[in-house]
């Protein structure tokens, strides 16, 4: 994915987690912090995605570390939205405005 481009979705992942918040009344500096890790998780995901689509899933005979770590990732990812109560049953939907931001 192009470097804009991940750029603009980051912001609006961000975003989106932070309207999510607020709209449960806990856009607090604790979630605020847990949205940085979430975050952090999200950069490593997408790193680990663009190795897999440059090397593969195997580099040299043996599994790329990148592929279990992406489903690691990604389960953390959910585990971190599922302890904040942001699930699909309780979406808010609101617009962000990610050259703003």
């Amino acid at each position: 994915m192009a470097k804009k481009k991940l750029e603009t979705k980051r912001k609006e992942v961000r975003c989106e987690l932070e309207n999510q918040l607020k709209a449960k009344g806990a856009a607090n500096s604790i979630y605020r912090d847990k949205i940085d890790d979430y975050m952090e998780l999200w950069d490593l995901k997408e790193m680990y995605k663009e190795d897999i689509k440059q090397n593969g899933l195997r580099i040299d005979g043996m599994d790329n570390p990148s592929a279990k770590q992406l489903q690691s990732t990604i389960r953390l990812m959910d585990q971190m939205l599922d302890k904040m109560n942001l699930t699909t049953e309780n979406v808010v939907s609101e617009d962000c405005d990610v050259d703003a931001l």
